[in-house]
């Protein structure tokens, strides 16, 4: 359902729907970088890398790719 949400472009229920995942499940990691891309596409890139921080946190690869590709843009 959230991915559906993504996939039309619909965001703000995205990130509604990935808030509620991680209150049900604090630990999904996966969760976490989602909701940091979709905060990404909305330009929300604070709110983004404070997401997949978490993300990392958790072990999360993905994320830690995310953060430094984030990085990497800012240095240029």
């Amino acid at each position: 359902m959230m991915m559906a949400k993504f996939d039309t472009e619909d965001y703000g229920s995205a990130i509604a729907d990935f808030d509620k995942a991680i209150i049900l499940n604090p630990n999904d990691s996966d969760s976490y970088s989602l909701r940091g891309n979709t905060k990404l596409l909305i330009v929300q890139t604070q709110s983004a890398c404070l997401d997949w921080h978490k993300a990392e946190e958790l072990l999360d690869k993905e994320a830690s790719s995310s953060l430094q590709n984030i990085v990497s843009d800012t240095e240029l």
